[in-house]
């Protein structure tokens, strides 16, 4: 905004008030006295721009963001540690608590005993460092008849520290969204916020596969109740009293509701994250409000199914390139598009285009043309409900 007052501008600007035939040359005693004080002024200038920058969210730097979200009750998320799940070898050594191994580029320590043979351990740095699916980890100490011991699985992934974009994210939503009492912004907000959750969406459910409108009153039901025999009279009250409620939409699937969540990595949650999440927001008994949900309200929490996407298509290369030449990044390519389509789910339904598919793969180095590209063998664009995500699968030519 004050880019344009430099020294020399607030120089010529004090230099041109002087009235009169004063030496006003570089040099002279008027250029000279009135040149310090321009230089103390463009500072001045330069930290008004500054602080008018950290005024205003959309501008300011990471501490003024903390400040300014400070004011809305939010504070950055701080990094989290990674759960993850490990086999031994031989499964009757015992692995004692507290036990700690490393990695490639984390220490882990044993935090609990699944089943002989299976353990939970933390990693000992905070942050995405220790999200790492399957690899060998090496015991720091010795441990006697311990052959080796892999990791199998990521349960609950780590986080690293809120990012500023987030931060700013999260003040701008609140003034869009008001979470109260149990509503959808509140079950999202208080979701997202539990460790190694990345998204994760909201509704209305009902149990064993009912959908609210399959307890909507069927055609006929006042006329049927009216000719029910007298002898039935305590049933036939029963369901004209039920039928009464249903009306006035008292009697619904406004209790019950559905979480489906995914990780931070976007991919499929794991049962131990489902169960921690359920717990936090309605363990058992369900409904009595002993978690975050509001009492009354049944919640499930579950995860999307995996959708897997098997591409194929008539790739035309550059002299010198080959599809196994480029296969993995064509792969790569691909797998990236998948991932930002699993970071939509939150908000929308994942749509797989033939368009996007073809551009992205049109940028790889070395492949000039591709035609007749399939979707799991169509040519037409998958659309996938709200219950699934893509994965990726195999990428053929032909």
């Amino acid at each position: 905004m004050y880019e344009n007052q430099t020294m020399e501008t607030i120089l010529g600007r004090m230099l041109s008030r002087v009235e009169g035939d004063i030496d006003k040359q570089e040099g002279s005693l008027l250029h000279t006295s009135n040149a310090l004080t321009a230089i103390e002024l463009s500072t001045l200038y330069t930290e008004l721009d500054w602080m008018l920058r950290q005024a205003f969210t959309d501008t300011a730097d990471r501490e003024f963001v903390i400040m300014r979200a400070k004011d809305r009750g939010i504070i950055p998320e701080s990094a989290t540690k990674a759960i993850l799940k490990v086999t031994s070898t031989p499964s009757e050594v015992e692995i004692p608590i507290g036990e700690r191994f490393t990695g490639d580029t984390a220490n882990y320590k044993v935090i609990e005993k699944i089943s002989s043979g299976f353990y939970k351990v933390e990693c000992e740095e905070p942050g995405t460092v220790g999200n790492r699916a399957y690899g060998k980890i090496i015991p720091i100490g010795y441990i006697n008849k311990l052959e080796e011991v892999n990791i199998s699985e990521l349960l609950i992934p780590g986080e690293d520290e809120e990012s500023t974009a987030s931060l700013r994210e999260r003040f701008f939503n609140s003034y869009k969204s008001v979470s109260f009492g149990g509503n959808r912004d509140d079950y999202i907000e208080k979701v997202l916020a539990i460790q190694g959750v990345g998204a994760c969406r909201v509704n209305r459910s009902l149990p064993y596969g009912v959908s609210p409108s399959d307890i909507e009153l069927p055609e006929g039901f006042d006329d049927f109740t009216a000719k029910i025999d007298g002898r039935y009279f305590e049933i036939q009250a029963w369901m004209m009293t039920v039928g009464a409620l249903i009306k006035e939409k008292k009697l619904s699937a406004g209790g019950t509701v559905e979480v489906k969540v995914l990780d931070t990595t976007y991919s499929k949650a794991s049962a131990e994250l489902i169960k921690l999440v359920q717990e936090k927001i309605d363990p058992s008994p369900s409904g009595e409000g002993y978690g975050l949900a509001p009492i009354g309200h049944s919640v499930s929490i579950g995860t999307p199914e995996e959708k897997i996407i098997n591409l194929s298509g008539r790739f035309t290369f550059a002299s010198g390139y080959s599809f196994a030449a480029v296969s993995s990044q064509i792969r790569e390519a691909v797998e990236k598009y998948m991932l930002e389509l699993r970071k939509a789910w939150q908000t929308e339904n994942a749509i797989i285009r033939h368009v996007q598919i073809t551009s992205r793969l049109l940028a790889v180095e070395g492949i000039v043309d591709i035609k007749e590209t399939r979707i799991n063998g169509s040519k037409d664009n998958l659309t996938l409900s709200a219950s699934y995500i893509p994965v990726l699968g195999t990428v053929s030519e032909g």
